[in-house]
């Protein structure tokens, strides 16, 4: 039974624009391997680590990222100990700025391979309202003077703590029948402690 050519160059096509097919061209390219077979074996274990990662295993993934680690923690040593022999600055900054690269790379790997297995989680606080004795606490209510984005951000130094208030005080009020005390009448029989 013979396949037609349309069905052949879709099949193709498929094959070329697959994700696994252009890291196997890549991995054969800077391996310098040009065995067919070869590059079709790479495509498969490709596509096996693919499904492995869609079914939620993240093995692959933790092993590529420490592999990563321990070959960046390498060539930071090796340029570290060539930057000592360096003969003349220049030398010894170019090496040591490398090594240093290869230093942040390998944390931020690290970092995110920590990431990978341990994630972050989001944390939401809401407002907590505690009254403890004669207090009220008001929340939703929008006062003619409220403090705008950029106000709030003078509120605080850089250093994040908090500055002296230097507004001036304003006037006592006296009375205000919206924030009276609860009169004798709605006041529960018995007192709950």
């Amino acid at each position: 039974a013979a396949v037609s050519p349309v069905l052949s160059n879709e099949h193709m096509a498929e094959n070329i624009v697959a994700p696994e097919a252009s890291a196997a061209t890549i991995v054969m390219t800077y391996t310098k391997e040009h065995d067919v077979s070869l590059g079709i074996a790479v495509m498969k274990q490709l596509q096996a680590q693919q499904r492995r990662l869609a079914s939620g295993d993240m093995s692959d993934a933790e092993n590529m990222l420490m592999s990563q680690a321990v070959a960046l923690q390498a060539i930071f040593t090796k340029l570290a100990l060539r930057a000592v022999s360096a003969n003349g600055s220049e030398q010894i900054q170019c090496l040591l700025g490398l090594a240093l690269r290869a230093q942040s790379g390998c944390r931020a790997t690290l970092e995110a391979l920590g990431d990978l297995k341990f994630p972050r989680q989001a944390t939401f606080v809401k407002q907590a309202n505690i009254a403890n004795g004669n207090q009220q606490v008001n929340n939703g209510v929008t006062h003619a003077h409220a403090i705008t984005p950029d106000a709030a951000n003078k509120l605080s130094r850089p250093d994040h703590e908090l500055q002296q208030d230097a507004g001036t005080s304003s006037a006592t009020v006296t009375s205000d029948s919206n924030l009276a005390a609860v009169g004798k009448v709605y006041r529960a029989e018995v007192r709950r402690r």
